[in-house]
């Protein structure tokens, strides 16, 4: 926190903050998202995905309209679980992927940050030390001529 004094008015408090990133952080869930993903996520999606390509093994011969209804809504059903496995997987990269730019950029850039912050800090504080002097010289001079105007009155 900084206390800037306006001139005259009085003081207020700026709280200036810093983002923080748990770069560790992002690296362990990065990490294990990883290996949930390669261990289990893709070779157990490949294996229904390739089972699942097989379509449907009943009633291609059957005569009954209901069982070619079943059979369209079970397709209807594979063709689903298929397109939801492999978005799961494509969400998993991309998200991977993101964390990889986040955490890559704030390494990149946490120490030119906190030299921009330090700069703003130190900027606010020779900003308020000027203030204050230019407040005391006012006063120095108000004083002054305060002086002057009773040295004045006791020579008349």
């Amino acid at each position: 926190m900084v206390e800037v004094a306006d001139g005259g008015a009085e003081p207020f408090t700026v709280d200036l903050r810093a983002i923080e990133v748990d770069l560790q952080g992002l690296d362990d869930f990065a990490r294990l998202l990883r290996e949930e993903v390669d261990a289990n996520l893709r070779p157990y999606s490949d294996q229904i995905i390739g089972e699942h390509r097989g379509g449907v093994g009943f009633g291609l011969w059957s005569a009954s309209n209901p069982l070619h209804d079943t059979r369209r809504d079970y397709h209807d059903c594979l063709t689903s679980a298929v397109q939801g496995l492999r978005s799961y997987i494509d969400a998993s990269e991309v998200l991977l992927s993101a964390i990889d730019k986040v955490a890559t950029h704030y390494r990149h850039t946490d120490a030119m940050s906190s030299a921009q912050a330090a700069e703003v800090q130190g900027a606010l504080g020779a900003a308020q030390l000027e203030m204050q002097a230019k407040k005391a010289a006012a006063e120095a001079e108000e004083a002054r001529r305060e002086t002057e105007r009773e040295t004045r009155r006791g020579q008349t």
